[in-house]
């Protein structure tokens, strides 16, 4: 759903006054289910006899009745496709796999393949670098200290230097990861003769709590927001996912 599909309509006493409202501007959720909180108009008057009349509009749908009957995740998925090999791969016991190895991987190997599959189901282009041997992590002519999991990239102008963990990822962790990009940055730009946009990432399949790699400049995906982005791409709604991601690389970059 888009803040140009769905939109919601209140008319104060009389129909005097009328305000269109994009729910999708104030969407928020409670034990997964769709809530929407409706400000109230600064200069919207109630009194004891006023009436408010809401009305609720979808641009596909047209209006939607009290006695229409449509399920929740119906309006929501409207908007968007079937993701045909998304579907497809839920009939292989390997999608139930996928999943436990990204949010229950017990080990490092397991979950850089199920990182590796939720990337690859949001777009990605991802590169395992450890996929044969954890020598091939490291960047040619450097020490252990400069290396990461993947390379990934969803455009051509940002490659994430993304490194995965089991645990909350310690601050030498987070260093390490910003160090390797910085190190991919410069050999990349002097090769180039340009400049380059190398996003140092974690992936931690553990509840990482209220801990910030922000200021460290690091993007940092815990167990919380790789369910959030696993519920996008179960859904269809793989739109939704980047858009989440996106904002997490911009805050983590500025």
């Amino acid at each position: 759903m888009n803040n140009k599909r769905t939109c919601i309509l209140l008319c104060h006493e009389y129909r005097t006054k009328s305000y269109r409202i994009v729910l999708n501007e104030h969407i928020g959720s409670l034990n997964h289910c769709t809530t929407f909180s409706i400000p109230v108009p600064p200069d919207l008057e109630l009194t004891c006899n006023s009436t408010i009349n809401i009305e609720l509009w979808h641009s596909e749908m047209g209006k939607i009745r009290y006695d229409d009957f449509f399920s929740g995740s119906e309006i929501m998925k409207f908007p968007y496709s079937v993701d045909l090999l998304t579907e497809a791969l839920k009939l292989f016991t390997a999608h139930d796999t996928f999943v436990d190895y990204l949010l229950n991987p017990g080990d490092d190997k397991k979950q850089v393949t199920g990182v590796s599959w939720l990337l690859g189901s949001m777009g990605f282009r991802t590169n395992d670098l450890g996929r044969i041997t954890n020598k091939h992590e490291t960047v040619k002519g450097s020490n252990h200290q400069v290396s990461c999991d993947f390379l990934v990239s969803h455009g051509s102008d940002m490659v994430l230097a993304m490194d995965c963990t089991i645990t909350v990822p310690r601050h030498d962790k987070v260093i390490k990861t910003y160090n390797t990009a910085t190190a991919l940055a410069d050999a990349l730009e002097e090769k180039l003769k340009t400049d380059v946009q190398i996003i140092p990432a974690i992936i931690s399949s553990a509840n990482c709590g209220g801990l910030d790699t922000t200021k460290d400049r690091v993007l940092l995906l815990d167990r919380n927001e790789l369910f959030y982005l696993l519920d996008c791409i179960t859904e269809g709604l793989q739109d939704d996912a980047m858009v989440f991601l996106n904002k997490k690389i911009t805050r983590s970059i500025h």
